[in-house]
Parts: structure tokens; sequence; C-alpha cells
């Protein structure tokens, strides 16, 4: 089980529904579907783990200058089919850098996680190379838990003549609780949990997105934000569930302009 490791930066921006046409049009031809799904088009679905006190959370919306993920994620490329290909990430962004581990799961091990916590074996074989003393400690000193469940419609495609740059509109990003493994089948589901979120494209390079691109996503009024699907959808998810309001919390503070 090796481990897959990836240093970049990403750049994310709210893009308007009637925008999206003209920015598909303007990417055709310098872009190329991504390998996976249909076209390019797949479902995604994270677990997302955080500690007791929700340290990653609060690092997020407090604007810490060091933050950290960790979730299982899955893909399914048709609706009608079932969830496959389960991935264990780990993501530390850190002055907008982000590193990211990966290393695959066979259900079993999903199953055995949700059940009695993650091991040292897993941690072993994901934070096997690449990764900072206090990256892999502030994962495995904490007692991680699943605290919300994220699925949305995802389209990628990759920037041709550009290795490494990619590019992502997610869309349809609903959030549920995180006490099952397999999440609500069917459109009535995913609308009920439906967060009040736009579009998100985001881009994932190791080089500077051209700024021709980024000079005419200005024109159609895209705007560059800082957000995480992760903390936005805990945050709606406590609403809902406990009528959450907390003065510690302020409303989606975690979503700003650039």
């Amino acid at each position: 089980m090796n481990t897959r490791f990836r240093e970049y930066t990403e750049d994310k921006f709210f893009v308007p529904i009637k925008a999206l046409g003209d920015l598909r049009a303007i990417l055709s031809p310098c872009t190329s579907s991504d390998s996976n799904g249909i076209a390019g088009s797949y479902q995604c679905r994270s677990v997302y783990f955080d500690s007791p006190k929700l340290n990653f959370f609060y690092d997020k919306i407090e604007g810490e200058e060091k933050k950290l993920k960790l979730r299982i994620r899955c893909y399914k490329n048709d609706p009608r089919n079932e969830w496959e290909n389960y991935f264990l990430e780990a993501k530390c962004k850190v002055l907008g850098k982000v590193q990211k581990w990966r290393i695959p799961l066979e259900l079993g091990e999903v199953e055995k996680i949700f059940k009695t916590g993650f091991s040292m074996k897993i941690w072993e074989k994901l934070f096997s190379k690449n990764v900072s003393e206090w990256v892999a400690r502030s994962f495995v000193k904490n007692f991680l838990r699943p605290v919300v469940t994220i699925l949305y419609n995802r389209t990628a495609m990759t920037f041709t003549g550009i290795p490494g740059f990619r590019l992502t509109f997610d869309r349809e990003i609903s959030a549920f609780p995180p006490t099952f493994l397999k999440p609500p089948s069917g459109n009535f589901e995913q609308i009920q949990g439906l967060l009040p979120l736009p579009i998100i494209f985001e881009l994932k390079s190791n080089v500077a997105v051209p700024v021709s691109l980024l000079q005419k996503m200005q024109k159609l009024n895209c705007k560059q934000v800082s957000v995480s699907k992760f903390a936005f959808g805990l945050e709606q998810l406590m609403e809902r569930q406990f009528d959450f309001r907390s003065s510690l919390l302020p409303k989606h503070s975690f979503i700003s302009e650039l």
C-alpha cells in the first residue's frame, strides 16, 4: 500500500450559474476531461474526522496559519452504481501551500476504522514519506471521530501542457450525519441536505494560474474565495440538528472573498 504524496497551491472561486457555460467554453480549448467518471464527471462522498473538541474545524474558521483535514473519500461514476474506490486522505495547508497524503483502503478497513478508530498501522502507511513530525503528531495524538459527511457532484479536467494542473467544478453540495457508512440514496435525500453554496471552481497546480484566465474569470464575476466544504457543511449540520447558535462561531465566518 503506497502513499501518494502531493504538494500544490489551491485557488477557489464561486461561479455564478449564468457564467458556467461561458467559463466552460473558455476552458474547452486548453483542457481535457479527467480520466475518471463519465466525461470527467462523478460523485464524491467524503466523511471528515475531527477531535472531540473539533480542533480542525475551529482552526479553519478562526483563520489559524496551519490547517488540517482528515477524510475517507469514495466515488461513484453513475448514481445507479455502488460507491467504490475508498481512500484515506490527510491534508495540511500552511500559507497557501497544500500537502496531501493518500492511501487506498478496502471496505473492510473502512468499516474497522468506523468501529474501532485508526490503528498505528494505518497511520504508518499514510505518513510513510514527506511528512513533518508536527503534522503526523497532530493527527495521531487526537482521538479522531467522524463528524460530517459531504456529498457532491464533481466535473474534473486537466490543463493541457501543464502536468499536475487540475481544475474541478463542485456542485449540489450536501451535508449529512457521519453515523452511516452508506450515504442516502436518491435525489430527494441529497436535496434535503443541500447547502446554500454556489458552484465551487478549484484550480490545483504547482505553477501560477495563467493571468489571462484570471482576467477572463473576473469579467464573468467569478469571485475568488476562501471556503471549506468541510467547515461549512459541519456548521450547517450542527445548526439543522441542534439549532447551534454559539457566539464562538460567527455564521459563515470562514467564507471570505480574497
